[in-house]
Order: structure tokens, then C-alpha cells, then sequence
């Protein structure tokens, strides 16, 4: 669901659509990949859970044990929420973890 980040943009139009959301988007992605859930999975009522997104004081968890380092820095690059402090996609293309 946190991928779906134009329902995000309808409950607060005043987010900008830009390709940094593609960035929001492929984290929860991995997020789901690494984690066998949403960033926000552990959300039961699907409003809150849109809410949570724009939140900052919900915490976004990355446990570590047994995942690889490099991967969790990517994974917590890409959610941060403020879309400034958020990587490009050529920054992510740079990252060590692209490589190796």
C-alpha cells in the first residue's frame, strides 16, 4: 500500500509528485522484498496506515540481523520522508550496493 503513493497525494494534496516518489516507492518495494511486509504493515486500519506515511513520529523499522548492511542503508535512504533529504535515482545507481 505505501507504494501507492497517489492516495497518499489525495488525502494531502500538498505533496509534490516528483521522481524522488519513484525512490519512496522502490524502498517500500525492497522494504517488502527484505521484510515480507509493508513498511507500514503493521498498521491494521488502512487510514492510519496512510496517515503513518506522512508522519514522522511513526517510526519506519529496519531490523538488521541477517540482512545485509549496504542493502539497509539503501532501504533507509529511500524512505526517508522528506523528499529533499531523499536520494536520486542516480544516486541510488552509485550506491556500493548497486555493485556488488
Amino acid at each position: 500500500m505505501c507504494y501507492l503513493y497517489l492516495k497518499v497525494i489525495l488525502i494531502y494534496p500538498q505533496v509534490k509528485i516528483s521522481p524522488k516518489s519513484d525512490v519512496w516507492s522502490l524502498g517500500c518495494i525492497l522494504y517488502n522484498m527484505t521484510y515480507g511486509r509493508l513498511p507500514f504493515g503493521h498498521i491494521p486500519n488502512a487510514m492510519k496506515r496512510l496517515s503513518a506515511i506522512a508522519d514522522d513520529s511513526v517510526e519506519i523499522r529496519f531490523p538488521e540481523e541477517g540482512h545485509n548492511k549496504l542493502l539497509l542503508d539503501v532501504l533507509k535512504r529511500c524512505l526517508v520522508r522528506d523528499p529533499k533529504k531523499r536520494p536520486t535515482v542516480d544516486d541510488l545507481l552509485r550506491h556500493p550496493y548497486v555493485h556488488l
